[in-house]
């Protein structure tokens, strides 16, 4: 009786990690897009002030 469950608790644990781990790579990639957007809306404020 214990196996079975032992088992599907493992199974879900293998799914929260997973979903885990995708929610952070996406959560990664908006946080570099937006450090991007970022730094180049800076370099196009220097430059214009720079003109």
């Amino acid at each position: 009786m214990t196996a079975p469950s032992g088992a599907g608790g493992s199974a879900r644990l293998r799914k929260i990690k997973e979903a885990a781990f995708s929610l952070s790579i996406d959560l990664q990639a908006r946080w570099i897009g937006k450090l991007h957007e970022f730094c180049s809306r800076i370099r196009r404020n220097r430059v214009r002030s720079d003109i």
